[in-house]
């Protein structure tokens, strides 16, 4: 029975961690991006709501954890997936990768 409470809790403070090292690509990508054309847009709305499932899915698991009864981390874990790969372009981690190391 312990052996579950530190395995969830080892997996919940990797999805804590994976939220913060979202937040600081976030702000990477905000600070890199400007929206100044579609596929710009498509890279800046897809990783803010990539950030929110993360975070979401970070909080309504813990919650799950805590509660038993909550299954709202399914609709954040969609969220998330839908995020990454259907509304941020395949190919945007090169242009971003070069943008960062231009400053």
């Amino acid at each position: 029975m312990e052996i579950g409470y530190v395995t969830l809790s080892l997996v919940l403070a990797g999805f804590v961690y994976a939220t913060f090292m979202q937040i600081k690509d976030y702000n990477n990508v905000r600070a890199a991006v400007k929206p100044t054309n579609f596929y710009n847009k498509r890279i800046l709305y897809g990783n803010v709501l990539l950030t929110f499932a993360y975070i979401g899915f970070t909080l309504s698991m813990g919650w799950n954890v805590l509660n038993g009864s909550s299954s709202l981390w399914l609709v954040f874990l969609a969220l998330l997936v839908i995020s990454k790969f259907l509304i941020i372009p395949k190919d945007s981690t090169p242009r971003l990768k070069s943008s960062f190391h231009q400053h």
